[in-house]
């Protein structure tokens, strides 16, 4: 995969991350089911139902389903620094900032939106650079 793809495909999957906080965001675990259990990441990959998803979880999900189960691991590294940079967030833990108790879903969808923006944003910088 070259870098455009990439950029694409990173694109894809940050918005992904965002319908899927919009459809249904939790805190303290990953992914949780319609009934608040948690779930394991692999059964809400291919879920047809709703799963309730943190923003590591979104993001987990998002790459799995854009990718397939077996992404480059570093695909997850290069989002989550994106996610970061993004985000202004610097060393806090993406899960600790999704589970504080003032945090809302909005403000989590939006983070994705953010990331989006981002990689678009490189992603024109390397079509005027090419």
């Amino acid at each position: 995969m070259n870098q455009r793809e990439q950029l694409e495909k990173a694109i894809e999957v940050a918005l992904l991350a965002r319908d899927l906080i919009w459809e249904g965001w939790c805190q303290g675990a990953l992914v949780r089911d319609a009934l608040g259990d948690q779930i394991a990441l692999s059964q809400a990959v291919g879920s047809k139902v709703p799963v309730y998803v943190c923003s590591a979880g979104a993001l987990d999900v998002a790459i799995s389903r854009v990718l397939g189960p077996q992404y480059e691991p570093s695909f997850y590294q290069v989002a989550l620094d994106v996610w970061y940079e993004a985000t202004g967030l610097g060393e806090m833990s993406m899960s600790f900032w999704n589970d504080a108790k003032e945090r809302t879903q909005a403000e989590v969808a939006d983070s994705w939106d953010k990331v989006a923006k981002e990689l678009k944003e490189r992603l024109n910088a390397l079509e005027v650079s090419a």
